[in-house]
């Protein structure tokens, strides 16, 4: 998605500057929603129709009129926690746009079908996230291997209140899932068509690949509970201010949420290590997708899983590697170095989302129970003891431990360096933070003198860029 209109628009300004001023004097009750309201209204009421904008128009205009939805929406709802259950979109039906008073959730829905997208009728992942984001692009060996464009040119990321831990939140993301689709893309070829006709460097770069990629996200995750020059984010901060925001405009629709990093549940698929249902759990989220992100799941979804694609090209079953002998399994490797490589891969896997795992103890399991223990825990619009989609901490422990006991994690029995030595694949790096960030064309910022400031100022990135980013 390229970007060429300007971004230079009131709603655009307002955005920036106004909603986290906004935001920040709510949630200090020093001035009520309905101000909020009254100065949204004004400007919605210049509002043109919807078959005026452009593509880039539109999505420009979901990304800020989604997260003006969301903020209405959170602070009437936390007046009224009871009625937000039934009547989510309290707050939402005060919104007009144009002089013809069209309801805000008509609009928006009008907006998400101009833009082309295939959009949700409510704020998304996508748009929060993707959009959102400064333009972010993944390397290997010097080319671009991966992207995920912003509709913006101005590098600045929009948030709610303007605190830094948004913008780190947001960056982590965008991030994370540009190394992913990186590390998916090197293997999908392997995926669709096994390595026949795959000459035995092709095989080793294509998981070296993904293995660095898979890597570099799991050490921006590690780096980012520490936050940078900029600041940090608390875990109260997240609980009780930014997650606050991943509200329902309307009964059961869905909120944007981590768990829809596609790449992720490409990742999944494609390692098999989740239980069958697995796919009717995926499809749960499909309405708060873009349309070219359902595309790519139903894709994914009509391979099997890339461990048993290898073994059965081989002719072996995974209760006959099971059953196997080290000495049998070091037989096989060198034989067929790419189990070896998947191996690798889906260790790299199991480490990455044991991070994601441990910070979702930590930002939000591990504080919410606490609270609960000593009894501060209070009532919020979205529960703070369980993650947006619902699932408990004891569901994702089940997760992260199914992601440990992969389908190949019998030749583990080995240790990782005699399965190199044996079949000559590279081990997953520990990469540190100029490493990881190389790989997005970025190096690390020298510490800045100047805090960041409220109310939309553009905060410095962490980033700089390494490689000249043409189209």
């Amino acid at each position: 998605m390229e970007c060429t209109e300007r971004t230079d628009t009131p709603a655009g300004r307002w955005t920036l500057a106004e909603l986290p001023r906004f935001n920040n004097l709510i949630l200090a009750g020093e001035v009520e929603p309905e101000i909020m309201v009254r100065e949204m209204n004004r400007l919605l009421f210049t509002l043109p129709q919807t078959d005026t904008f452009s593509h880039d128009e539109a999505c420009k205009l979901l990304v800020e009129l989604g997260m003006w939805g969301s903020s209405v929406g959170m602070h009437f709802q936390k007046r009224d926690l009871d009625r937000a259950k039934t009547h989510p979109s309290t707050g939402l039906d005060q919104l007009a746009v144009g002089y013809q008073r069209v309801p805000f959730l008509v609009y928006f829905a009008q907006l998400a079908t101009a833009s082309g997208t295939g959009h949700p009728n409510r704020d998304a992942y996508a748009s929060l996230i993707k959009w959102n984001s400064p333009d972010m692009r993944a390397y290997w060996s010097g080319e671009c291997v991966a992207r995920i464009p912003s509709v913006y040119e101005d590098g600045i990321t929009r948030t709610y209140t303007g605190d830094i831990g948004e913008v780190l939140c947001i960056e982590l993301f965008d991030r994370c899932e540009t190394l992913e689709m990186a590390a998916n893309r090197a293997l999908w070829p392997i995926w669709e068509q096994g390595c026949s006709g795959m000459k035995p460097d092709e095989i080793r770069d294509r998981f070296n690949q993904a293995n660095h990629m898979l890597m570099a996200a799991r050490r921006l995750m590690l780096d980012v509970q520490h936050g940078d020059e900029r600041g940090s984010m608390s875990a109260g901060r997240f609980m009780d201010v930014f997650r606050q925001f991943a509200i329902h405009w309307e009964v059961d629709d869905v909120p944007p949420s981590g768990t829809q990093d596609i790449e992720f549940i490409i990742r999944d698929l494609m390692s098999g290590t989740q239980p069958s249902k697995h796919q009717a759990q995926i499809r749960k989220i499909y309405p708060g997708l873009l349309s070219s992100e359902r595309e790519q799941l139903n894709r994914a979804m009509q391979h099997s899983p890339l461990p048993f694609i290898l073994l059965d090209r081989v002719g072996i079953k995974k209760l006959d590697l099971d059953a196997m002998s080290d000495g049998e399994i070091a037989s096989l490797l060198s034989k067929f170095p790419e189990i070896a490589g998947c191996y690798l891969w889906l260790r790299a896997s199991a480490m990455l989302s044991a991070t994601h795992l441990m910070l979702s103890k930590k930002f939000l399991y591990k504080p919410a129970r606490q609270r609960e223990e000593k009894g501060t825990a209070v009532r919020t619009p979205v529960p703070n003891d369980r993650g947006i989609t619902g699932l408990p901490e004891t569901v994702l422990d089940k997760i992260n431990d199914a992601r440990k006991r992969h389908p190949l994690s019998r030749i583990g029995s080995l240790g990782g360096r005699q399965i190199c030595s044996i079949s000559g694949m590279m081990a997953p790096p520990d990469l540190d933070s100029t490493q990881a960030l190389s790989l997005l064309g970025l190096q690390p910022l020298p510490a800045v003198s100047q805090n960041h400031q409220l109310g939309g100022i553009p905060s410095p990135r962490v980033g700089e860029k390494l490689v000249e980013r043409s189209a």
